[in-house]
């Protein structure tokens, strides 16, 4: 475990979603209560967005490229959540996307650096007198499906990199 994040010898993230499950799921108790004592639904979601979430989304630019099986349960959480508040699912963005959003944001930080961020390393940011392109970097062509969901891959799919090849 590395500052919060179980990293896996194979660089499976199982270990790490079962861990954040078990302790969301352990707040929901906090919602339960909130809606056994007839509080507002707002209070309940603000509890869910500072209590709950937070869980469900720490690091999630580097572990975002799970398995759909693995997204899912963490869908569940929320879900589950909004069920015991009763609201809408729609009330609040699907946990996907805001991993997506994270995953871009990240990146996009990488690359405004200027070669400072210890990730850079792994771009080719140097520019290309001949390319008449916008491209900011040049990510290298993933091989494996593990690679090609990456936090570096990831990012430069979400942020359309001209130079990404699937």
């Amino acid at each position: 475990m590395l500052l919060g994040v179980h990293v896996q010898r194979d660089l499976k993230w199982n270990t790490h979603i079962d861990e954040i499950i078990t302790k969301a799921s352990k707040r929901l108790y906090f919602l339960r209560a909130c809606r056994k004592a007839n509080l507002p639904t707002e209070v309940g979601l603000t509890m869910y967005i500072t209590k709950i979430r937070p869980l469900l989304e720490y690091a999630s630019p580097i572990w975002g490229g799970i398995p759909n099986y693995l997204a899912e349960d963490l869908q569940r959480i929320q879900n589950r959540s909004l069920d015991i508040l009763g609201l809408a699912r729609e009330t609040v963005e699907p946990l996907d996307v805001r991993r997506d959003s994270h995953t871009a944001h990240a990146f996009n930080e990488i690359l405004d650096s200027e070669g400072l961020h210890p990730c850079c390393k792994f771009l080719n940011t140097r520019p290309q007198l001949y390319s008449l392109r916008t491209q900011r970097a040049r990510v290298p062509v993933p091989r494996t499906n593990r690679n090609m969901n990456s936090f570096i891959q990831r990012g430069a799919r979400l942020l359309g990199n001209k130079s990404y090849k699937a």
